[in-house]
């Protein structure tokens, strides 16, 4: 069809910026510059770090700005009793928590992880340069 002129769908191959994890199930659809896909995390590795969760990878970069919250849900990870979302920032996927004492978003980071058990699924949705 002529309205999908610029659609693909497939999967896309994600890392954990730090320590280990195993990143899995991970697809996306792109119809223009819209993208929209997600993931999942298990077997984190790292949970004493104070860095951010970051999985890079993302099969397209965003457009600087074009990146809307997506969904986030985990297991075994201490902030999920608050809202949670995903950012896309360039090709990378963050994960974000409400804070309780600033009204703004805290990353969510491998310490707030319980156990190597735990869990993050995942969606996003972003434009990039088509």
């Amino acid at each position: 069809s002529e309205i999908f002129h610029d659609y693909e769908e497939g999967t896309w191959t994600g890392a954990i910026e730090t320590g280990s994890a195993n990143i899995g199930g991970e697809w996306y659809i792109k119809i223009g510059g819209y993208v929209v896909g997600g993931g999942n995390i298990t077997a984190i590795g790292n949970t004493s770090s104070s860095n951010a969760i970051r999985v890079t990878g993302l099969p397209f970069s965003n457009s600087g700005g074009g990146s809307a919250p997506g969904a986030v849900a985990g297991s075994k990870i201490s902030v999920m009793d608050r809202a949670c979302m995903s950012q896309v920032s360039g090709s990378s996927i963050y994960f974000l928590q409400s804070s309780t004492s600033s009204g703004s978003w805290d990353y969510i980071k491998h310490q707030h992880v319980n156990q190597s058990s735990g869990s993050i699924t995942f969606a996003f949705h972003y434009y990039c340069v088509s």
